[in-house]
């Protein structure tokens, strides 16, 4: 398990994953929440973290503007929920 200083806004981000997942918010409001998180992430250390976050972030616009496809997204959000968690 990987540890951060920046915990308390990764569990910001995967409660903003699980409000997506069950429709409570659109796919453009969480982007933006997935960019946020990513700048917020300065330290150089967390060079890893930074990666995953960008990463993510060109995935899920990939899906939004090639196939448009709903459980494709899900299932990259899932991913990446998961992924995400071991930073807790």
């Amino acid at each position: 398990m990987k540890k951060t200083i920046y915990s308390k806004r990764i569990s910001e981000l995967v409660t903003c994953i699980d409000d997506y997942l069950s429709g409570a918010i659109s796919v453009e409001f969480y982007q933006v929440e997935v960019a946020k998180t990513e700048v917020e992430i300065v330290l150089i250390e967390e060079r890893e973290l930074r990666m995953l976050l960008s990463n993510h972030e060109n995935a899920v616009e990939l899906i939004r503007f090639t196939t448009e496809d709903v459980l494709s997204m899900h299932a990259e959000v899932q991913r990446f929920r998961d992924e995400l968690r071991s930073w807790i």
